[in-house]
């Protein structure tokens, strides 16, 4: 193994990392900024650390901005589609539909409650995050209310459940975005990376809706 003084040795190679993820984290928990300015103050600040470290040239400076533009546009035309296919869906009315048919159902609360969340985790193969929000808070929160559960909780279970839809095989969007990013990998293989995560939040979404003060006690402690 390796000794203490090769270990302090390899920290101090990579003291620059570990400050900055501790400036990004920190900041976004102290309220300091925001996830969005975050991932600037990130981004500046590993753009810093590879130019005095001396990795960085003007080739690869100009190669990085391309792949960044790259990813950029890719991202876009699929959140470009979701608002366009929202603006479509929210014409034809369907939200409104779905909370007719959702009604009639007569479902007891806990059934209700599981028909939405498998309705959030089969629109993750056509909506992005934003769009989901957008189109179903309106329509399921009023539900929901009317159970009588609680908001915080539905809000908590909404966030996790869509994190599962956007990376649920097979048309999870989130792969696809990786896919983008990672053209040389086949969609095979992103799939087989992905189920660990999938797993680990089918589990995280199971121990939430049993145990709900899992997501309840920050919020409860904070009021």
């Amino acid at each position: 193994g390796s000794t203490f003084r090769e270990k302090v040795a390899a920290v101090r190679q990579v003291w620059g990392t570990i400050l900055l993820f501790v400036i990004v984290l920190g900041g976004i928990y102290t309220g300091i900024f925001t996830p969005t300015e975050a991932a600037g103050i990130g981004a500046l600040g590993a753009l810093g650390l590879g130019a005095t470290a001396g990795r960085m040239n003007r080739s690869s400076f100009f190669q990085a901005l391309l792949d960044s533009v790259d990813t950029t546009a890719m991202v876009f035309t699929i959140l470009i589609g979701a608002i366009v296919f929202k603006n479509l869906i929210a014409l034809l009315q369907f939200p409104s539909m779905i909370e007719t048919w959702m009604l009639a159902l007569s479902l007891p609360p806990m059934g209700m409650l599981l028909l939405i969340l498998l309705i959030y985790i089969l629109l993750g193969a056509i909506l992005d995050t934003m769009a989901m929000i957008l189109l179903t808070l309106p329509v399921f929160f009023p539900i929901i209310s009317g159970l009588g559960f609680d908001a915080v909780w539905f809000g908590i279970l909404m966030v996790v459940v869509i994190e599962l839809a956007l990376i649920s095989p097979p048309m999870g969007i989130n792969v696809f975005v990786i896919k983008g990013m990672a053209p040389n990998v086949s969609l095979g293989t992103i799939y087989i990376g992905v189920l660990p995560f999938v797993v680990a939040q089918i589990l995280l979404l199971v121990l939430v809706l049993i145990f709900p003060d899992l997501a309840l006690w920050l919020p409860r402690t904070a009021s």
